[in-house]
């Protein structure tokens, strides 16, 4: 008997080291995530380190800590050293487009780096017909991406008129403009980047470029990306969010409700949909998500009921 409660006491013992330890680390995790939030990177640094330091084998902490140093900057020694523990375990693309590793982007290290994280995604998808363009591809949407989380903050901060974000945003347009630039040569001598020559996430830098650029421009490309769809080599959700762009921007009514607007009161507002009945029919047929759960995001509600045909 004194045996069973002994083995007893020292389950519960265990148990309760283990409750404690995991609820510490959870408390960890938040106020780490908490400070990258706020802005505050050197206590996310100071935070994740300790996360990663009780399990230095954890590849996600790994990652927030490189991409927190890569934030700080000037700290590139430390988020590359981190970003190599952190890739050995991933066989994704993410850390090759995240905005975050921006000033990472032109240091010598970042090409065996970004070589090496697409080996790894290629073992796990398939070879790359045309890496040297995919890479490339990864690359632009990753300067496309830059400086979002700056302008969050800055806007937070001290207001989407400040001479800081107002900085920022001419920051966006120069980058904005350097990348079109580009990537209307590599359509020109590619034509629409292909998915099976560059996978499904570089062939969307042409997208995400395109949709930042005049109404003019969208509208340029518009047929072109619609060919790349109907072959089956660009997502044919891209396609209804550009189309719906240039409707609104030619005056017309979008078809997929994806655009809104500001409102004079400061509100978001839903651009007007054509036959809105039916838009959720329309909505799932390019692989988009319901309506309602696309505008509840802003604080809205869909009281229009849907219909099919």
């Amino acid at each position: 008997m004194k045996m069973i409660m002994k083995t007893k006491l020292i389950l519960f013992l265990m148990w309760f080291i283990i409750a404690h330890f995991s609820y510490a680390q959870n408390d960890l995790q938040k106020q780490a995530d908490s400070c990258l939030i706020a802005g505050d990177l050197l206590g996310a640094s100071e935070s994740y380190k300790k996360l990663f330091d009780a399990n230095p084998e954890d590849g996600e902490v790994a990652f927030n800590l490189a991409r927190v140093y890569a934030l700080r900057m000037y700290c590139e020694n430390h988020a590359f050293k981190f970003l190599e523990i952190a890739i050995a375990t991933d066989s994704t693309l993410k850390t090759l487009t995240n905005p975050d590793f921006y000033y990472l982007i032109d240091d010598p290290r970042w090409d065996s780096l970004e070589r090496e994280v697409l080996k790894r995604a290629e073992l796990k998808t398939g070879k790359v017909k045309k890496p040297e363009l995919c890479l490339e591809l990864l690359n632009m949407l990753l300067k496309d991406q830059a400086f979002y989380y700056h302008l969050h903050l800055a806007e937070e901060k001290m207001g989407n008129q400040s001479p800081v974000a107002v900085v920022m945003w001419k920051l966006k347009s120069e980058i904005n403009t350097t990348l079109l630039e580009r990537i209307e040569e590599i359509i020109a001598e590619h034509g629409w980047p292909k998915i099976s020559d560059v996978g499904e996430k570089a062939a969307s830098a042409a997208f995400y470029i395109i949709q930042h650029a005049s109404h003019e421009t969208m509208k340029k490309y518009l047929p072109i990306l619609r060919e790349a769809v109907e072959i089956g080599e660009a997502k044919s959700s891209q396609l209804a969010l550009m189309t719906d762009r240039v409707l609104i921007g030619d005056g017309e009514k979008q078809i997929y409700g994806s655009q809104l607007r500001g409102a004079p009161d400061g509100t978001i507002v839903l651009q007007e949909i054509e036959d809105p009945e039916y838009v959720n029919q329309r909505r799932k047929s390019v692989g988009l998500a319901p309506i309602q759960e696309y505008i509840k995001n802003w604080g809205l509600e869909w009281t229009i009921e849907q219909k099919e045909k």
